[in-house]
């Protein structure tokens, strides 16, 4: 479709099996982590973001998402808040207590 990616990823061994898996010209990854965004604030387009809302898996940690905080953070960032979808079910077996929190914001 023409479109480039940024893929923010703070861990190095998603981002690696994120390039593995969609390896593309297209899509550039980038270490970066919020709440600062100091790497993405710096690139322009349109940003989607999913946010994990239940337990961790086993021996990690979740911190816990506010998708209405999260767009007051980021419009300080001078990104406009496009769209705000929360509380999506997992699609993943076993996993009834997870949702997803979806924001898409274009910088302004």
């Amino acid at each position: 479709m023409g479109h480039s990616v940024a893929a923010v990823e703070p861990l190095q061994e998603f981002r690696q099996a994120g390039a593995h898996l969609y390896s593309s010209d297209k899509i550039k990854w980038v270490d970066d982590s919020l709440p600062s965004l100091a790497k993405l604030s710096k690139l322009i387009g349109i940003f989607a973001f999913s946010f994990l809302n239940g337990p961790a898996g086993r021996g990690t940690y979740v911190f816990p998402t506010d998708g209405k905080r999260s767009i007051d953070q980021a419009s300080k960032l001078g990104l406009k808040n496009l769209l705000i979808i929360e509380n999506q079910p997992s699609l993943m077996k076993n996993k009834e207590d997870v949702t997803w929190t979806r924001l898409v914001f274009r910088k302004i």
